[in-house]
């Protein structure tokens, strides 16, 4: 995991520097900062918050995407041009792989998850994140770092928002963390036979334990959101309104066609 998120982002630093690239893109993550702080039910997190410390009580994947950040910043009081874009929980079309909710999503549709977990995250479609990092070429400032973020999502809402793309019901059962936690060595094992990461994690399980806690891209709100990106939004906003009730009666595959022809964008909005 270092090898990529630390050793790797250096690599590819002193790399930009030496070839004298004009700017840096370095697409982090929400989980750079220190997201399970004492005290921060209810706060709002910004790009001002502390980044999590590289010590073994915290998760190895936040403190690698911690420390790829202070590796970055070395090459940078060199000279280099970068700035760090911090997305929150993506998803979206063309997960190939796939990922950790990729998989939920294909289980929510095979009818193979057995509970849905009382949690939330905030997620942000891929789209916006593809948007937000080029305006983050174009607009951002260097050495500055932006939050990409999305909406505060209940698991059970994800549910009901597949349940109405593919018509299938999600699981009934809505396990508190506290309970999904005792699973977690079964997860761990079928992960091994299955030869892929486990659905839920003590890690994941604590993501979705943060609810309380609400990212709020302050910084990529001023800089990145241009006048085009708002021109952008509103007219969506009007094509959405005009549909009104029409949209929420449209067939699943339908519903699906209209949300993937939604501009770029239109999920960095003010929160």
């Amino acid at each position: 995991m270092r090898a990529v998120n630390v050793d790797g982002v250096r690599s590819i630093a002193e790399a930009a520097l030496a070839a004298g690239v004009r700017r840096l893109v370095h697409c982090s993550s929400v989980h750079a900062f220190d997201l399970y702080r004492e005290g921060t039910s209810g706060v709002e997190v910004d790009e001002r918050w502390p980044r999590v410390p590289d010590e073994p009580s915290h998760f190895a994947y936040d403190r690698s995407k911690a420390a790829g950040e202070r590796a970055l910043r070395e090459v940078m009081g060199r000279g280099l041009d970068a700035v760090i874009v911090h997305p929150s929980g993506v998803i979206g079309p063309y997960d190939f792989g796939p990922s950790r909710m990729g998989r939920m999503f294909l289980q929510l549709y095979r009818r193979s998850l057995p509970s849905l977990i009382d949690g939330a995250f905030d997620f942000v479609d891929v789209r916006d994140v593809v948007a937000g990092m080029l305006a983050a070429q174009a607009r951002g400032e260097n050495g500055e770092n932006y939050l990409l973020t999305g909406h505060t999502v209940h698991v059970r809402d994800i549910g009901a928002i597949a349940e109405a793309i593919t018509g299938v019901k999600p699981p009934r059962l809505v396990a508190p963390i506290w309970f999904a936690r005792i699973g977690v060595p079964l997860f761990g094992v079928a992960g091994a036979v299955m030869r892929q990461e486990p659905l839920y994690t003590h890690e994941s399980l604590s993501v979705l334990a943060t609810r309380a806690l609400r990212p709020r891209q302050g910084r990529a709100r001023a800089r990145l959101h241009g006048p085009a990106v708002r021109r952008q939004r509103a007219r969506h906003l009007r094509v959405v309104r005009r549909r009104g009730d029409a949209r929420q009666e449209a067939p699943g595959e339908q519903r699906d066609a209209d949300l993937s022809r939604c501009p770029a964008g239109h999920g960095l909005q003010d929160r």
